[in-house]
């Protein structure tokens, strides 16, 4: 494979990394090292912090999960200083400006990446190595996030260093159950709420359509109620006492002890006046 059949690889990978495409007369054929791609820049230019910039991140996680993507193993920078090449207006120089400070001559990037192409002119045996290690490890990692994991992710990795493709896997198995769950639970949130503010809307709408007459009827029925419920309190003390008098006149009839004294009474009375009653 030449360097024009790469070319649309390459700049489809640096457009993961947000790398700049590099020229295609710049971009040599791969080697067993890598593929090898320059440009040609100086140090103060955007073009010098982005590839410097990129290379020096490449650890971190945004840059090593587009690595990941593009199955790029790492980015190894060189610079290369050429001095055939000048800038502008210093091809020659006068004596006068001799005092000045010099500019910094130009600096050729190259940076060498190992692609896509790399993995696939790997031999077999080495490709069926690497599958068996990557089952052993993502079983491993299985038996690790059992439980859920109670550190940061970080701290998980530095205790448990394994490749980035199985904890990225695992982790994403994790988290979406768990997110779905969260978004069932919002979205249940979310209509028990718009259910509730609709029952509320029509409370407000009736209480609006309400005109003044019938709010005064309605006062003037809590006015009725309140009287009747008055009168029905008086009544139910009537009848208990009543009912009261009642119990006690049928406990004199069944166990007389009131009339017979009295009877006593009234013949100790009628006595005393020389009278005689008589017995009942």
């Amino acid at each position: 494979m030449d360097s024009r059949e790469i070319g649309p690889m390459i700049r489809l990978d640096f457009d993961d990394l947000k790398l700049p495409h590099p020229p295609q007369e710049n971009i040599r054929r791969p080697e067993r090292d890598g593929v090898t791609v320059s440009w040609v820049t100086r140090a103060d230019t955007p073009l010098y912090r982005t590839v410097t910039r990129i290379v020096d991140e490449q650890d971190d996680y945004p840059t090593r999960t587009a690595k990941y993507r593009c199955r790029i193993d790492g980015l190894i920078l060189k610079e290369l200083h050429n001095p055939s090449l000048r800038s502008r207006g210093e091809s020659t120089p006068p004596r006068r400006r001799r005092s000045a400070s010099p500019l910094r001559p130009p600096i050729m990037r190259r940076v060498e990446s190992v692609d896509k192409i790399d993995n696939v002119m790997r031999s077999l045996r080495k490709i069926r190595d690497s599958i068996t290690q990557g089952d052993v490890e993502t079983n491993e990692l299985h038996e690790t996030l059992k439980q859920p994991p109670n550190e940061p992710q970080a701290t998980s990795k530095k205790a448990h260093p394994i490749p980035a493709k199985p904890v990225l896997s695992d982790r994403r198995d994790y988290a979406i159950p768990r997110l779905q769950d969260e978004l069932q639970q919002v979205r249940k949130e979310i209509a028990e709420n718009m259910e509730k503010a609709a029952r509320l809307e029509r409370q407000i709408d009736s209480l609006l359509r309400l005109s003044p007459g019938e709010i005064d009827e309605g006062r003037q029925d809590l006015d009725e109620f309140t009287m009747a419920s008055l009168e029905l309190s008086q009544e139910r003390k009537k009848r208990e006492e009543v009912e009261q008098i009642l119990n006690d006149v049928r406990r004199e009839c069944s166990h007389p002890t009131v009339v017979p004294e009295l009877l006593k009474m009234i013949g100790s009375l009628d006595l005393s006046r020389g009278t005689a009653i008589a017995p009942i």
